[in-house]
């Protein structure tokens, strides 16, 4: 495992860099007569994807050393930053060891897209519903993603354990083992 700012980079640097690419097209070429050769010809076109690495310039960046006035947390943040220049931060900068990494990356797309998601299918289901009803589901919608977070973030919390032998309901609020 990478535990060190300084090693990450090495790392990026070492296995996540390209030496030899085209900026324009974005082909990985073996080396630099075939670098040079695609140049040349002209022949590509531009595409504006996710390379699948770090460029030149996201590398000239992580060489350079880490403001000393941030904190870690702030340094890895950076880092996440020039590597993925454009997308959100993570919640945290680290992975919490005690759940896997699919298990973080559920949590944070539920925190984020959890609400919306309700509310498009309790849209849905209030189409088709009377005036009355429409109300009191709205109510219970909002009820039940608040009970489901607030449950969710209780078990994030309390860490892993064994629930092979273990039945939870909810009864008033509360969740009961069975």
């Amino acid at each position: 495992m990478l535990d060190g700012i300084s090693r990450v980079k090495q790392h990026l640097s070492r296995k996540h860099a390209p030496e030899f690419y085209c900026e324009y097209c974005m082909a990985v070429l073996p080396n630099k007569q075939a670098h040079q050769a695609h140049v040349e010809a002209r022949a590509c076109s531009y595409r504006a994807c996710r390379f699948p690495g770090i460029t030149h310039q996201q590398q000239r960046e992580l060489s350079r050393r880490s403001k000393p006035n941030l904190s870690e947390p702030e340094r890895w943040f950076a880092i996440w930053d020039i590597v993925f220049p454009g997308r959100p931060r993570p919640a945290s900068p680290y992975i919490d060891t005690d759940l896997s990494e699919d298990l973080c990356q559920f949590k944070e797309f539920a925190e984020a897209f959890g609400p919306a998601i309700v509310a498009t299918q309790m849209q849905v289901r209030l189409a088709d519903a009377e005036p009355g009803e429409a109300a009191e589901e709205e109510n219970v919608a909002g009820w039940a993603w608040r009970r489901t977070s607030s449950a969710a973030e209780s078990e994030f919390e309390s860490g892993p354990r064994d629930r092979s032998t273990e039945r939870s309901f909810v009864i008033g609020g509360s969740a009961k083992l069975a």
